[in-house]
């Protein structure tokens, strides 16, 4: 299923910030570098998932906001937020993620 252009720059955000500079473009972009790979729009959804026996549910995908809400400590700081998807990615250039 195609991801939402919104997810997709971020994934590919991320993605271009961990791996060696240049070797991954937008799939709608010239490559950077002769070995640059595109990042293609494509990814796994799910509703929910089920973590240490709690369960969460993305937003996109559910009738309730107030079912996506997580909150997370991280270090002592607690962080509060939508959880809006749920999804595995898995492409040659990245492997599964």
């Amino acid at each position: 299923m195609p991801m939402p252009n919104d997810l997709y720059y971020k994934v590919l955000n991320h993605f271009q910030t961990i791996l060696a500079p240049g070797s991954l473009h937008s799939h709608l972009a010239m490559p950077p570098t002769p070995t640059s790979q595109p990042l293609l729009p494509q990814a796994a959804f799910f509703d929910n998932v089920i973590i240490d026996q709690n369960q969460f549910s993305a937003s996109r995908r559910s009738a309730s906001y107030a079912d996506a809400v997580v909150a997370l400590r991280i270090n002592g700081q607690l962080w509060v937020g939508e959880l809006m998807d749920i999804f595995v990615i898995k492409q040659t250039v990245i492997g599964m993620h």
